[in-house]
């Protein structure tokens, strides 16, 4: 969920999963604070096992440093926390940046960032776990439309590099990913994009490769993707095709005014629908399991941020809707 847009001073979010709904009900508390600037400077999370708070401290515009305490409500753990620091050059670009735990235990050091006249990133220097020695070295260089960026082991020897080719709105066109494999830096994977009007994604293509389901959160998958958006109808629809140009898989999705998906369907190579369209939902009373399909609803105010999200299940079997999750968003405005 995006964080509220516009003038805004504080939002609280209620989060609710109700009796009935699942085994364990749950209330969930987020409070979001935001300067005269727009900069969110205090998050806090709240929910049966404790409190985490996260505080921005922003200075001329910029942002200096930021820390997240967690506190257990029971007291089985001690008050912990995770820290971020930025500093800027004169010309206000980052210059070191820290992160770690508890009060002064570093976990990574990014240092000596390097930029050219153009303000363009050159390289930098990362270390871990509070070392004086370097970890790994970063090095970028730029030719026309291509970006190349080279990763090297504290013995300079290249583990990793990263081709990046750009269009004249700098959306990437082309990505090339290498990385060692048996003492070799060898190819991993390459990919193709192309853009609409708006800039929206319409086709990602991939070629084959050693794809494996560790991969899947970050990795393109091979073959084709195809995204057709239809603006007047709030419809959109992904294709899937393998390597071999075979249409695996389709999703269609329907989405409200503002972008929200509200509904998904997943269709077989044939047009038939998958199961995989099928939601399933646990009976906590009785331990039945439904299948039928999820819903979202959602509301706004007159600033275009939403004000309630709610997810509803409707049983394949025809019964009544089931409320399964309610988020309520109260908006203070300057």
């Amino acid at each position: 969920m995006a964080d509220p847009s516009g003038p805004v001073a504080e939002a609280r979010q209620e989060d609710v999963i109700p009796e009935g709904a699942a085994p364990y009900p749950a209330r969930r508390t987020t409070i979001l604070k935001f300067d005269g600037a727009g900069h969110l400077f205090e998050r806090t999370y709240q929910d049966s096992l404790g409190t985490t708070t996260t505080t921005s401290v922003f200075q001329d515009g910029k942002l200096q440093s930021r820390t997240t305490k967690h506190h257990r409500t029971d007291g089985r753990f001690s008050v912990w926390q995770e820290w971020y620091r930025w500093s800027y050059d004169p010309k206000g670009r980052v210059a070191d940046f820290r992160a770690g735990s508890r009060k002064d235990e570093e976990h990574n050091h990014y240092l000596n960032l390097k930029y050219d006249l153009a303000g363009r990133l050159l390289g930098y220097e990362y270390r871990q776990n509070g070392s004086d020695e370097p970890f790994s070295f970063t090095e970028f260089q730029y030719d026309g439309n291509t970006i190349i960026s080279d990763e090297f082991d504290q013995h300079h020897q290249k583990i990793f590099e990263q081709v990046q080719v750009l269009d004249g709105s700098n959306r990437v066109i082309e990505l090339s990913v290498s990385d060692m494999n048996n003492g070799a830096l060898k190819l991993w994977y390459h990919s193709k994009f192309k853009y609409d009007e708006q800039g929206r994604l319409t086709e990602q293509n991939t070629d084959q490769y050693n794809y494996g389901p560790g991969d899947v959160d970050s990795e393109p998958p091979p073959g084709k993707v195809v995204i057709q958006y239809d603006d007047k109808k709030h419809t959109g629809e992904q294709d899937f095709y393998n390597p071999d140009g075979r249409l695996v898989l389709r999703m269609l999705a329907e989405l409200d005014s503002h972008g929200y998906v509200t509904k998904t369907q997943v269709l077989d190579a044939t047009g038939k629908e998958s199961k995989a369209s099928e939601g399933i939902w646990v009976d906590p009373k009785t331990h039945t399991t439904h299948s039928g399909r999820y819903v979202l609803e959602a509301t706004y105010d007159d600033h275009g941020n939403w004000t309630e999200l709610r997810s509803w299940f409707a049983p394949a079997d025809g019964g009544g809707r089931i409320l399964t999750r309610s988020i309520k968003q109260t908006i203070t405005y300057r």
